[in-house]
């Protein structure tokens, strides 16, 4: 009876230990991924940041002139819009 409570004790201390072990895996691997992928959002948002912002002050002199040529076009196709219209 002795050694039937000593091996009870045992597996309880085995369990308990074995449950405390997982559940601080899982928790350390969950944190890492949130972690991971708040760095990886960062990542992402300065990436596309530096992207947007790298066009919306072209240096070639080419991307400025077609801008110039598309916006002059527009201003002068709704000038013809509402000169017919009016």
């Amino acid at each position: 009876m002795q050694q039937f409570k000593s091996l009870q004790r045992l597996l309880i201390f085995y369990t308990l230990t074995l449950i405390t072990m997982l559940s601080l895996y899982y928790f350390v691997l969950f944190y890492e991924m949130r972690e991971a992928s708040k760095q990886r959002s960062v990542e992402i948002f300065h990436t596309l940041q530096h992207e947007v912002s790298e066009y919306s002050n072209p240096i070639n002199p080419v991307i400025k002139d077609n801008r110039r040529k598309t916006v002059s076009g527009r201003r002068q196709l709704s000038a013809d819009f509402y000169e017919s219209h009016w």
